[in-house]
């Protein structure tokens, strides 16, 4: 009897183990967390990238997988051409073992392949690349963030597929961290370690470098930067965890008053509002740019997160939110979150001057002055895309349905 128990137990703990053993190699995008997230321009999809650098492509009006692209090295920045064909991926050289790996990849969000590859060039330790796609289609930026070594930007041409060098900037910054083109494509925001640089004139061989600076400053090492939808205002960071909003034109600062000395890793201005996202500390906060103050906090297991195209919705890692803001959808095993936060009647009169046609915004507009959430969200879903683009729609559903549901 004790013979066939022991048998019978080896039996069931070889199982188990060799059960173990080949689901090792299986991996579920839940159990491969993504770390990176971009809206196309068009609102139509979304690209999350795993840590083994695997991107997904997904539907944002249908929620269904669209494609799966899978980058030969780890992945440390993603940017979308205007017009949603292409992707552009970069890398941290440090992670890459022949200098051939590393730089930018451009891919065909249709099938999936690679249509250029340029390496850059630099000595990056503990760093990671950085890429950022013009507004106006034409060019790329590029840069290694970096703590000891000195990495020049790098401007692409963009045009046909077109991708060579345009010009590198070295006269300037040298410790990159973040960079961000301006709404407007004139202007190229560089953040560095000693400063602020707006690059302008880059379609020249010589583009103007001019280092931008307030009197009697108070921003103590900032690094996040995002540009406000005028192409004048700067969202920036500081290491004491508060926030500016900054008038390039009138070399003016406005501080956000934050109420954690956490700093913000992660900075997105709302494409069509006054609302500016930051992720700090396991929490992500929307504040009004406007008077400065939080509108609605929640936490987030990871920080990286970004807004739709037409500012109603928010895409996010991490686990699922608090009820203060309401999810439309979760993605990728729940890896990735879609919410409406801090949810309005004026946000959503916004979106709809943004993308309906004159006739439409009337329709909805009587609806808006009566309230009549629910059949805002019907007369949307019977509208078509030549009167609503599909994005617009649900951005506008999804905030008309979050209306509907407050309290």
């Amino acid at each position: 009897m004790k013979r066939s128990l022991r048998l019978a137990l080896i039996t069931i703990l070889t199982f188990v183990l060799l059960r173990s053993f080949f689901l090792i190699p299986i991996q579920s995008y839940a159990q491969i967390a993504p770390k990176l997230i971009s809206w196309s321009p068009d609102g139509n999809k979304l690209v999350s990238v795993d840590a083994d650098g695997k991107l997904h492509l997904w539907d944002t009006t249908t929620f269904q997988p669209l494609l799966d692209i899978q980058s030969p090295v780890s992945v440390d920045a993603v940017a979308w051409s205007p017009d949603g064909t292409r992707i552009a991926t970069n890398t941290n050289i440090n992670d890459v073992t022949h200098i051939s790996d590393d730089g930018l990849r451009i891919w065909n969000t249709s099938n999936g392949q690679l249509i250029a590859h340029m390496p850059e060039e630099g000595d990056s330790e503990n760093g990671a690349g950085m890429v950022v796609w013009s507004p106006d289609g034409t060019k790329l930026a590029s840069a290694q963030f970096t703590g000891t070594g000195t990495i020049p930007v790098n401007i692409w041409n963009a045009v046909n597929d077109n991708y060579k060098l345009l010009v590198t900037v070295n006269d300037g910054p040298k410790q990159v961290r973040s960079i961000a083109w301006s709404p407007d494509s004139k202007q190229l925001a560089v953040q560095d370690y000693t400063g602020l640089y707006i690059l302008s004139d880059l379609s020249s061989g010589i583009p103007r470098n001019q280092l931008f600076t307030v009197p009697n400053s108070k921003i103590d090492s900032p690094f996040r930067i995002a540009w406000g939808s005028d192409s004048n205002t700067l969202a920036v960071n500081s290491i004491d965890g508060k926030l500016y909003i900054l008038d390039i034109k009138a070399k003016r600062e406005t501080p956000i008053t934050t109420n954690t000395k956490d700093v913000a890793i992660t900075l997105a201005w709302n494409p069509i509002g006054n609302q500016l996202a930051s992720g700090a500390g396991n929490y992500i906060y929307v504040w009004d740019t406007i008077s400065g103050k939080q509108l609605e906090s929640y936490p987030a297991k990871t920080l990286p997160f970004a807004w739709s195209p037409f500012g109603g919705r928010l895409a996010y890692l991490g686990d699922v939110l608090s009820s203060a803001a309401s999810r439309t959808q979760s993605l990728q095993s729940g890896a990735v979150q879609i919410v409406v936060p801090s949810p309005s009647t004026s946000e959503l009169q916004a979106i709809t001057q943004h993308c309906a046609t004159p006739i439409v915004q009337q329709q909805l507009t009587t609806r808006l002055a009566a309230k009549q959430f629910s059949n805002f969200a019907n007369d949307v879903k019977a509208m078509s895309k030549d009167q609503v683009p599909p994005a617009c729609a649900a951005d506008l559903i999804a905030v008309a349905n979050a209306l509907q549901s407050a309290p």
